[in-house]
């Protein structure tokens, strides 16, 4: 029987704010790669002190909270709530079909970050999605293995909601299985190109362009005087 090291839960907290910056990090990278203007998460991520006493971050794109511990004090739970991104509530391609704001659940083991294959991932929100629970209860658990700490977990979730086909997983394509909704899949697989298009291009209408100034220098004519 393998004996699986628990971080004390100073260590382990610590281990699980520093995963939470690099998800915003990532975050600011996908943000660079689109030209879309950055705001820096509440607290900023260079207050250090405040970062790693803090219980709560704030972003326009995704909000991020503890909601619960361990007896010993360690994390073992957060919440977090992505805003400005379209997901699907129904199988139509138009912005009356669609929410852009939906919170999921990541329940840690007390092994973390070890054992990360018994992470626990849950959905707060309905959403039309073949690897989402076709149920509209207070918690359900998604159909997505994620094998990563939280940071990967967190940046994957957008692109499942977004619907990117190697986060899906369509059967037609991957060797897959039809997920929680397969009404969902199959709508998804006939209809993906358009899906996925339509929605990035939702996703990008939600965030403002970085304003690229550009001054030309003139250059002066010199006149040669004999």
């Amino acid at each position: 029987m393998t004996l699986i090291t628990k971080f004390p839960p100073k260590m382990y907290n610590k281990r699980v704010r520093g995963s939470i910056k690099e998800f915003y990090n990532k975050l600011q990278e996908i943000f660079q790669q689109k030209n879309w203007k950055w705001i820096e998460p509440k607290p900023s991520r260079n207050d250090h002190e405040q970062w790693n006493l803090a219980t709560e971050w704030h972003h326009p794109d995704a909000d991020i909270k503890i909601i619960s511990y361990f007896p010993d004090g360690a994390i073992n739970s957060i919440k977090v709530t992505y805003k400005r991104l379209p997901g699907f509530v129904r199988p139509r391609l138009s912005k009356s079909a669609l929410r852009f704001t939906h919170s999921f659940e990541i329940k840690l083991p007390r092994s973390y970050p070890a054992n990360l294959s018994a992470i626990k991932l849950y959905s707060l929100d309905y959403l039309y999605h073949p690897r989402m629970s076709s149920s509209r209860g207070m918690k359900m658990e998604a159909c997505i293995h994620i094998p990563g700490e939280i940071d990967r977990i967190l940046i994957e979730f957008i692109y499942q909601i977004l619907m990117k086909p190697d986060k899906v997983r369509p059967p037609s394509q991957f060797s897959a299985d039809s997920g929680l909704q397969p009404s969902a899949m199959r709508w998804y697989e006939h209809n993906l190109k358009s899906i996925v298009k339509f929605l990035e291009e939702q996703w990008d209408s939600t965030h403002e362009k970085n304003v690229i100034t550009s001054t030309k220098t003139k250059r002066s004519k010199v006149v040669m005087l004999d």
